[in-house]
């Protein structure tokens, strides 16, 4: 078993969460601090591509986002009332087939409760100097 390291991530959005999901499933724990009081009940962003549900697997992560998530299979792009494309969202190859939708807010939850799961918690107003 590799010896454990310690690191800080900062701002503990999805992706510093996503990072240190990845960094303490390979025993590196990092130390999140937010300047934020609490986790955001906003959503800034809604889609999870393939790529970041297929590097959540090995933690069972991606099986709980797909839960709650909706496939996202094509978006449609309308210059006022009439339709200017239609683009698909499925990679020929992937991990999950198309994008996930979920909201920002609820995929941060995940995260958090699975990084708590291993060992590392969010520390809210903590500014790094």
């Amino acid at each position: 078993m590799p010896e454990l390291c310690e690191g800080i991530n900062c701002r503990c959005r999805s992706n510093g969460l996503t990072l240190a999901v990845e960094l303490a499933r390979r025993h590196i724990l990092a130390r999140i601090i937010d300047k934020c009081d609490s986790s955001s009940t906003l959503s800034r962003a809604l889609g999870i591509t393939s790529r970041s549900l297929e590097l959540l697997s090995p933690q069972d992560v991606s099986r709980q986002l797909i839960e709650e998530g909706i496939a996202i299979q094509e978006a449609y792009i309308y210059q006022g009332t009439r339709l200017v494309m239609r683009m698909p969202l499925h990679p020929c190859s992937s991990y999950f087939p198309t994008i996930l939708g979920l909201p920002q807010d609820r995929t941060e939850m995940i995260l958090s409760a699975t990084l708590s799961a291993m060992g590392v918690q969010v520390e809210y107003q903590i500014k790094l100097l």
